[in-house]
């Protein structure tokens, strides 16, 4: 009879210790549910500036490449204030004159003068034009280990899932897709329309298909 007491009083005493465990506190850092969740990639705002060496006779033909690809950049960014630091390190009358033909030239590129903002900054012979991108921030890898042949808790390892996570933060190319989903475009009212009366009539609705597009590279001759 002993046999059996025995056990279920400890099941009795484990049971009453669950029951009195304290709850878990507002706020508390729970778990992940899935090991990939251990992992998250993140969105920044930087600093992308470019440096220019201020010139009495205006914008070299390397400065003029630069700011067009700057333009181009911050075209795809979003609109987001550009600021122009003119130095005050050298003659300001040369200093001016050369940012002004900063700005003249990002505005042929397509930036609105409203978009720019010419700011009196130190530094010597060095004028700096820039924006705040948005950049995904890539987690680091391997910052923790442990040993890969024990698991006594049958647990994964620490940097599961840090590789995907890392690649995926790496190779996008808006990192404002990894706050959420883009808006849906405005739906085709024109074929919804045709699609409709096609199938109230019962017509088919599908598209005709093309015989000039089906990928044959070659056709045997009969």
């Amino acid at each position: 009879m002993k046999s059996w007491v025995r056990p279920l009083a400890g099941l009795g005493l484990a049971a009453s210790v669950a029951a009195c465990a304290p709850p878990e506190a507002p706020g508390a850092q729970l778990d992940p549910r899935l090991p990939t969740e251990n992992f998250k990639a993140d969105v920044a705002d930087e600093p992308h500036e470019l440096a220019l060496a201020v010139h009495g006779w205006g914008l070299s033909q390397n400065q003029a490449s630069a700011l067009t690809d700057f333009a181009v950049g911050w075209q795809a960014s979003g609109a987001v204030p550009i600021r122009i630091h003119v130095p005050t390190g050298v003659d300001p009358a040369i200093a001016r004159r050369f940012g002004e033909m900063v700005r003249e030239h990002l505005s042929k590129e397509g930036v609105p003068d409203e978009a720019m903002q010419m700011v009196e900054s130190g530094g010597d012979n060095v004028l700096r034009v820039g924006y705040l991108r948005r950049v995904a921030v890539v987690p680091e890898c391997g910052v923790q280990w442990s040993d890969l042949r024990r698991s006594a808790a049958n647990e994964v390892q620490p940097n599961f899932g840090c590789a995907v996570t890392a690649n995926i933060a790496a190779q996008i190319a808006e990192p404002n897709d990894l706050l959420g989903p883009r808006p849906s475009e405005p739906v085709d009212a024109g074929r919804r329309a045709t699609v409709l009366d096609k199938y109230r009539k019962g017509q088919n609705t599908a598209a005709e298909v093309d015989k000039r597009a089906d990928g044959a590279v070659s056709r045997a001759v009969q």
